[in-house]
């Protein structure tokens, strides 16, 4: 599989830590919970059938798992900041 973007991607030793290990596919999901934003990383099975991954269920999920990590991250933040004023 060639990916076109592959050379616009700078250098970063976690990432190539990453690749040395096996993770050699990832994908970032933005999250927005009230304006508290992110990126979750999902790692992917290089060996996996290409179709699993791109299946809409597979695209969902981990669309909605990103949501609700975004919201867990979120929640802390908020903790957080009680804790302080308290």
């Amino acid at each position: 599989m060639s990916n076109s973007f592959a050379n616009l991607q700078a250098y970063d030793e976690r990432l190539q830590c990453f690749a040395k290990a096996g993770f050699t596919l990832a994908t970032g999901i933005p999250f927005d919970v009230y304006g508290y934003q992110g990126i979750v990383i999902f790692f992917g099975n290089p060996h996996i059938a290409e179709t699993k991954l791109h299946d809409e269920r597979n695209s969902k999920f981990i669309k909605h798992t990103a949501q609700f990590i975004g919201t867990a991250a979120a929640n802390i933040k908020i903790l957080v900041c009680i804790s302080i004023v308290v």
